[in-house]
């Protein structure tokens, strides 16, 4: 996974939830180098493009985690993005985000019951 951070800027991680104690997941991609770039390993899936960002991530927190923090950057400034979570078949959740003036997308998304993370954020220009 140290490859994965310095390379891609790929980081995974945990923390508690101040508002209510419980634990929420924490994936962040921030590449150092690459503008855009696909990584697969075991359990982790990214395409990583400024307009269009896909993540698939086996174990995304602690199995009792119910949400994720998701932080992306850098994508397009001030752009809307639609972003949409796969964590069942039968409730979908999509929401749209908005990036900062300096390229940084952030939202909180639900977990599967598995604790996958399965979520996509594309521009809508």
């Amino acid at each position: 996974m140290l490859v994965t951070h310095l390379r891609y800027g790929v980081h995974l991680g945990f923390a508690s939830d101040p508002s209510d104690g419980a634990g929420v997941g924490h994936v962040e991609v921030a590449p150092f180098g690459p503008e855009a770039f696909s990584l697969r390993l075991r359990g982790l899936s990214v395409a990583f493009s400024p307009s269009d960002v896909s993540l698939d991530v086996a174990r995304a927190a602690d199995p009792d985690t119910t949400k994720c923090a998701v932080r992306l950057f850098p994508v397009l400034k001030s752009t809307d993005f639609a972003v949409s979570a796969a964590f069942s078949a039968s409730s979908p959740f999509n929401m749209t985000v908005t990036s900062s003036a300096d390229g940084e997308l952030s939202f909180i998304v639900p977990l599967g019951d598995d604790g996958r993370l399965v979520v996509s954020a594309t521009a809508s220009v």
